[in-house]
């Protein structure tokens, strides 16, 4: 893929949990943590503690789609601090208010942050970024 911004995420438990961020290039993914971190990672510490080896990165016709907004939004959020809930307050919501400016929002789920990304970056597929 050309270095864009965009949107991916990884298996934690394969068709069950995801792990979601915003890819800000120079292979940096902005990440919310468990412990309520949001942070710069590789995308090998993104995919590590899951079971999951591969990243999907947001795309549309085999290209990958994104915004330099939206990297923006996250790289001013690195280094805060928010209160991570698996289910309520988690790494889909933050993805989606890097996505729309609006980090509280009800999107926590994967098929609410890929609705977000279909309609702020034109998103229609996840295609399989290979590390």
């Amino acid at each position: 893929f050309p270095v864009t911004i965009r949107v991916v995420y990884t298996d934690l438990i394969p068709n069950y949990m995801q792990h979601s961020g915003i890819y800000v290039g120079d292979n940096r993914i902005v990440e919310l943590n468990s412990e309520g971190n949001i942070c710069l990672v590789t995308p090998g510490q993104f995919v590590s503690g899951g079971l999951g080896l591969r990243i999907r990165v947001s795309s549309s016709k085999g290209q990958a789609v994104g915004s330099s907004s939206v990297a923006e939004r996250a790289l001013t959020q690195v280094g805060k601090r928010v209160d991570y809930h698996l289910l309520l307050n988690n790494r889909h919501k933050f993805t989606s208010g890097c996505l729309t400016g609006i980090f509280n929002n009800p999107n926590n789920l994967l098929r609410m942050l890929k609705l977000s990304a279909s309609i702020n970056l034109g998103a229609t597929d996840w295609d399989v970024w290979q590390i």
